[in-house]
């Protein structure tokens, strides 16, 4: 399996603190199968989380030394700005392995107006681009039928394993759950913080999400598909079908 999503670079972020710490955390993603970790540190500046591509290879090269029996793989989690690809331009922010793919996020609790606009600009200059968790968004969490026009437009989803065991809570567990029942995820992510709490439990996650997609599928989104995007081949956008709600007002 390959990891889309982790913050594994030591005090770059709100990851991982330390490098002995960071060792700990790659030690539990070999024990829960994964061969391949792509470094998505966020780049944030309102958090001051701004490392630039030069410090996060320094970091990811030292980490690559001190682990065995992993690779990895440098991109970024860039949260939704007008200014994304003058940021890869200038080696601030980085696409996934240099691909056309960008990893992007938005607010949590808001909604950013202008992300219709920046999606078509961004993929006019030729970017590919994949929303982070799009079920721990309060804005799809109300209306999950909004990411099916975000779809249309050309942007794949990357979810996270936990968040089918409700480590995001009730309403992300309920909205990646409908994800994968209407076909609409393309890439699973750990989006790992620290050490314990998330490579541990990817195991319980993955019986639940094959529960649901079944063996073939799981591999496409674990492994296949994250392949082809490190080696900046297509990934098919996918062929969805559409939420509905019921007579009671429950999204289905």
């Amino acid at each position: 399996m390959i990891d889309f999503h982790s913050h594994i670079l030591e005090g770059l972020d709100d990851g991982v603190v330390s490098f002995e710490e960071a060792l700990a955390v790659v030690k539990e993603a070999k024990k829960a199968g994964f061969t391949k970790i792509i470094s998505t540190t966020h780049y944030f500046p309102e958090k001051k989380y701004v490392a630039n591509e030069a410090v996060r290879l320094q970091a990811l090269e030292r980490l690559s030394s001190g682990a065995s029996g992993v690779d990895f793989v440098l991109g970024s989690e860039i949260f939704i700005n007008g200014h994304i690809d003058e940021l890869i331009k200038n080696k601030e922010a980085s696409t996934i392995n240099g691909s056309r793919y960008i990893l992007f996020e938005l607010p949590f609790y808001s909604e950013y107006r202008d992300l219709r606009n920046e999606i078509l600009n961004l993929i006019s200059c030729g970017y590919r681009l994949i929303l982070a968790h799009p079920e721990r968004y309060r804005i799809f969490q109300d209306d999950p039928r909004l990411l099916e026009e975000i779809i249309d437009l050309g942007v794949y989803l990357q979810v996270n394993y936990l968040s089918i065991l409700g480590f995001y809570g009730k309403e992300a567990q309920k909205l990646v759950s409908l994800l994968f029942k209407h076909d609409m995820v393309s890439f699973l992510g750990s989006d790992v913080h620290q050490p314990k709490r998330f490579y541990p439990y990817v195991g319980n996650a993955i019986d639940k999400i094959v529960e649901i997609i079944g063996e073939n599928k799981f591999f496409e989104l674990s492994d296949g598909n994250i392949e082809a995007v490190i080696n900046d081949e297509d990934v098919e956008i996918t062929n969805y079908t559409h939420i509905e709600k019921n007579i009671f007002g429950k999204y289905r």
